[in-house]
């Protein structure tokens, strides 16, 4: 199989995502549609919003890898762990845009959002611990003190509208689209799932998901009596493949499913 046209093959499509991103002004769900119902909700931080930066960070990630393989170039790790963000991105957007019942479209946006301000934050109360390892001044701190409480005050008017928030968990998100992404086709469903394990190991450097790749030497004495191997790792074009193809079917239901909540009645 020739691996390489499955990356060749998603490159207009991804092309077309991109021209639709540099579009200024940016693009708006029409009146009356169900995101633009939904963006009212919460009118600060809107759900259409947070959907199409999850489909164009996915996009970009998977033009990554693409550009790293049109030089020539296919690494061990690193293609994976874009592939990882890819699938964040895309899954994202399908877990909030998929279900045709408001309230549980705005209570994923919702949660998505709230994640996104309890980790700025995070980092706005990790800037100050380090404030004087950084050198801040005493106005600067203010400054990010006030970040803060305008932060909380985002998220107290946000629960104020959508109490039953919850904890995202992208292990979870996978198991929700996958028969959306992909009906009646459990194996594909389950690959979703794989990917997520598979290539989360490749973005925490754990060592596992690199021994699934390697190819072992034949044990020697010394080797029967440490219990150890070497095993030798590079890039696998048709593992990379099936992750890629995975994300990008995840991100072409995405926006459909954008654009389909996009347009009015």
């Amino acid at each position: 199989m020739d691996y390489l046209k499955v990356f060749e093959s998603a490159q207009p499509e991804l092309e077309q995502w991109r021209q639709r991103q540099v579009r200024n002004p940016p693009e708006e769900p029409q009146r009356g549609s169900d995101l633009a119902e939904d963006d009212k909700v919460f009118p600060y931080q809107r759900i259409s919003e947070m959907t199409r930066i999850s489909l164009i960070s996915a996009g970009e990630h998977l033009r990554l890898v693409w550009d790293a393989l049109d030089r020539k170039h296919l690494y061990t790790t690193a293609q994976h762990t874009a592939v990882r963000g890819a699938l964040v991105g895309a899954a994202q957007a399908v877990w909030i845009t998929a279900p045709d019942d408001a309230a549980t479209r705005q209570r994923r946006g919702h949660s998505v959002i709230a994640e996104s301000y309890d980790q700025l934050r995070k980092y706005q109360r990790r800037t100050l611990d380090l404030a004087d390892d950084l050198g801040n001044t005493a106005a600067q701190q203010q400054l990010v003190r006030d970040q803060i409480d305008w932060i909380t005050s985002r998220l107290d008017a946000l629960t104020a509208v959508q109490p039953a928030l919850m904890k995202v968990n992208v292990a979870d998100i996978l198991r929700d689209i996958g028969p959306i992404v992909f009906p009646g086709d459990t194996v594909r469903q389950g690959g979703l799932r794989l990917a997520w394990n598979t290539l989360s190991s490749d973005a925490h450097v754990l060592m596992w998901s690199i021994a699934t790749r390697a190819d072992f030497q034949a044990a020697g004495p010394a080797d029967r009596t440490t219990g150890l191997s070497v095993g030798i790792a590079g890039g696998q074009l048709g593992d990379l493949a099936g992750w890629y193809d995975l994300t990008m079917n995840t991100l072409r239901r995405g926006w459909r499913l954008f654009d389909r909540r996009c347009e009015a009645p």
